[in-house]
């Protein structure tokens, strides 16, 4: 098992994903090809790109508990390219600070 911690943050990179500032995120984690949603994430994370199409084989429970997860900071969420087919009422209810959203790219039919 390989932890990588990210600097100025107690809270490791989760696995399969790359942790770093950039110009618009203090803290990016970026996450290609999982199977699942990670655990956690750093402390301070505002923006989270997932681009992953094994998350369409995910149940709808286990999609609403991996969505949870995901920190109350982010401001910037991104989840193009990861085939999800529906997306429930009151997922993303928790992200008050989310600004930007982006689902291209999914087989989304209708979004809530």
């Amino acid at each position: 098992v390989t932890l990588i911690l990210v600097r100025g943050s107690s809270s490791p990179c989760p696995s399969g994903c790359e942790c770093q500032a950039s110009d618009e995120c203090k803290m990016l984690v970026e996450c290609k090809k999982l199977k699942t949603f990670p655990d956690a994430y750093p402390e301070g994370t505002d923006c989270v790109f997932i681009t992953s199409p094994a998350l369409r084989k995910l149940s709808d429970g286990e999609k609403k508990v991996g969505l949870a997860r995901i920190p109350v900071t982010v401001k910037r969420l991104d989840l193009s390219e990861s085939r999800i087919g529906e997306i429930a009422s009151g997922w993303f209810e928790h992200l008050v600070e989310l600004r930007v959203l982006n689902l291209e790219f999914n087989n989304l039919k209708s979004i809530p």
